[in-house]
């Protein structure tokens, strides 16, 4: 990664702008609905660190989880790019959405990647019948915490 292929990628703003229909009001609706506890709120000292989200409208967690990003990018002051999947498969990416975290030197400290440990520990360990109103729950946002737990533990030690 460098800082002209990272400029390539859509802020958050452009990617949203680019969706259209009902996959651009879910996005909205799901940006509108994420609730930052303020034990999180105030993790500061990250404005050096350049997220870039690996990600599709189509996949689900990416309609779950990349609104939380963005969100924790504005008030934790980093930068945040999103590209679409083709456009890193030099990244070694499998799964999305993929966060992964650069230093301003664009050397990589942290990634994410999917869903939160908490909704992929369940949805392993659930029973077959469980399973659907788990997923609907997890789509319905009931996880987000568990997200921006990670998240912020995940960027704690990035701090400048």
């Amino acid at each position: 990664m460098d800082a002209d292929r990272y400029a390539r990628g859509q802020t958050y703003a452009e990617y949203v702008s680019s969706i259209e229909g009902a996959d651009r009001a879910a996005l909205e609706r799901r940006y509108a609905a994420v609730i930052i506890p303020p034990e999180v709120g105030g993790l500061k000292g990250l404005s050096h660190i350049r997220a870039l989200a690996v990600a599709e409208v189509w996949c689900g967690d990416c309609r779950v989880n990349l609104p939380i990003l963005a969100r924790l990018s504005e008030i934790w002051g980093f930068q945040l790019r999103v590209v679409h999947k083709e456009d890193a498969a030099d990244l070694g990416i499998q799964r999305i959405p993929t966060f992964i975290f650069y230093t301003g030197g664009f050397q990589e400290v942290a990634r994410w990647i999917e869903r939160p440990r908490q909704v992929a520990e369940v949805l392993s360990g659930s029973d077959e019948a469980a399973k659907p109103e788990l997923r609907r729950r997890y789509m319905l946002g009931e996880y987000a915490g568990a997200t921006v737990s990670e998240l912020a533990d995940l960027l704690g030690s990035a701090r400048g």
